[in-house]
């Protein structure tokens, strides 16, 4: 049994997709869901500052056309480099805040999804013992995008991300990880989006 990333309710790990909100925890189950992928999280490879990749092209179009909305996380701006890269990253909104009790529903808050990082920490990194500043940045990333309730989350880090059975390990919990690629592919697939 686990907790839905999207609802919380507490699923059989075999399941296909959630009983309550039908997030779907296997690829063959996107056309059955009922929800609708929204808020997309970039890793900060994604930054296009050049436009070079055609497909981040396509998720940026998308998002000016009010289709998606592409966030970055908290730890976004500490890994960047390069003047054209910065300022490219600066148009791309944040996360948005968590909410936290005592504070007054509403503005920009949003409630809590779990928080995963343990989990992610072992699925990126099950050997590692002593982790470099960039994979401790990549839990972070990962994790603020599952708190704060993001749909799919985007690297071009296939190594830390997406190889040797991460990607299907965290698409079992409802964690969808794609390369930009992928990401146009699938929004393509379940939309018909050009």
């Amino acid at each position: 049994m686990f907790e839905c990333v999207k609802c919380g309710y507490k699923n059989e790990h075999c399941a296909r997709r959630c009983e309550i909100c039908s997030w779907p925890f296997s690829k063959d189950a996107w056309p059955s869901t009922n929800l609708k992928i929204k808020k997309i999280s970039i890793d900060t490879g994604c930054v296009n500052a050049k436009r070079a990749n055609a497909d981040l092209n396509t998720l940026e179009s998308w998002a000016s056309m009010g289709r998606i909305e592409i966030q970055r996380s908290d730890a976004f701006m500490e890994e960047l480099k390069g003047h054209d890269r910065v300022i490219k990253a600066k148009e791309i909104p944040s996360h948005p805040p968590l909410f936290k009790f005592g504070d007054t529903l509403g503005g920009d808050g949003v409630l809590s999804g779990p928080d995963l990082s343990q989990y992610v920490h072992k699925v990126l990194f099950p050997t590692t013992r002593n982790l470099t500043p960039n994979q401790k940045n990549d839990i972070r990333h990962l994790s603020q995008h599952i708190k704060v309730g993001g749909d799919i989350f985007v690297t071009l880090n296939t190594n830390d991300f997406i190889k040797h059975g991460k990607q299907a390990t965290f698409a079992e919990r409802g964690i969808w990880v794609f390369t930009p690629t992928d990401a146009v592919h699938l929004l393509r697939q379940l939309y018909s989006w050009e």
